[in-house]
This record gives structure tokens, sequence and C-alpha cells, in this order.
């Protein structure tokens, strides 16, 4: 029987992993993210190739450091929230791990839609491209694309992890 200390230790363990590992793939898939953006956005309102070519190097660089402060911002913002649900969610119910399909399974659909919604409120909250954008669905579709990818990519790390440490076959 898990005593208390034990659940909360899986807690702590378990949301600080998932914390900086979403802050990590955050920067990483933020700058990605706001390089495709530019690049699709700007090929399209270039008129010929000399602007195209100005276009996408200035904006590739703006992209590339805005990119990564948001994706940081939206990676800390969805680590810590997204790490406390499903480190609460670890600890109680799955905890020792016995089923790990169930378990992959909830973990997996917490974190999206975490991750998900922390990129949403951020683009919506820190961008105001205001009624002169042509693109209002490409600005919360490519970010949330790219929360997704990277909350594939922590969530598989994290399982991994979990279940090489706790898993106690029966």
């Amino acid at each position: 029987m898990p005593t208390i200390r034990s659940r909360v230790n899986v807690f702590v363990q378990v949301w600080f992993f998932v914390l900086m590992r979403t802050a990590v793939a955050g920067v990483v898939f933020g700058a990605v993210g706001c390089l495709v953006m530019v690049m699709v956005v700007g090929s399209n309102s270039a008129q010929n190739s000399g602007d195209l070519t100005r276009l996408l190097l200035s904006g590739m660089s703006a992209g590339l450091v805005a990119g990564t402060l948001l994706g940081g911002i939206t990676g800390i913002i969805a680590g810590f929230s997204g790490g406390i649900v499903i480190g609460m969610l670890t600890a109680l119910f799955f905890y020792p791990p016995r089923r790990s399909l169930i378990f992959r399974l909830v973990v997996h659909i917490v974190s999206l839609i975490a991750c998900v919604s922390a990129v949403i409120a951020v683009v919506r909250f820190t961008l105001d491209f205001g009624e002169s954008s042509s693109h209002p669905v490409l600005l919360d579709l490519v970010p949330a694309i790219f929360a997704a990818l990277g909350s594939y990519w922590t969530i598989r790390r994290m399982i991994r992890w979990y279940m090489a440490i706790y898993f106690v076959p029966e």
C-alpha cells in the first residue's frame, strides 16, 4: 500500500519532469512554428522575388526570437498547469502503475488539452493582430499543431521514465 509520502514524491517528480520538458519543447517547437508561420504568411504577401527574399530573411530572424520567447512562455504555462494535473492523476490513480495503456491514454489526452489551450491563450492574449489579419485560423492552428507535437514528445518521454522507475509487474 503506497503511503502519502510516496504519492507526494511521485507527484513532485512527475510535475517537475513535465514542467522542465514542456518548457524545452515550447522553446524548440515555438521557434520552429514561428519560422513556418513567417514563411507561409511572407510568401503569400510578397509581390516579387526581391520582396520575398528580404521579407523572409528579416521575418525569419524576428520569427525565431519571437517563437523562442512565446514558445518558452507557453511551455512554462502548459508545463506548470499540465504538470500539476498529470502529477495529481498519476499519484492518485496510477501509482504504482499497473494498467499502462489506460495511463498512457489519460496522460496524453490531458497533456494535449493543457498544451493546446495554453498556446491558444498565449497567442490570443499576447499577440494583437487586430481586424487586419488575413490568416486568423493559421495564427491559431500552426502554434496548436506544434504544441501538440511538443506535448506528444514530452509525455512519451515522461511515460517511459515513469514506467521504467515505478512499474511493478503483477
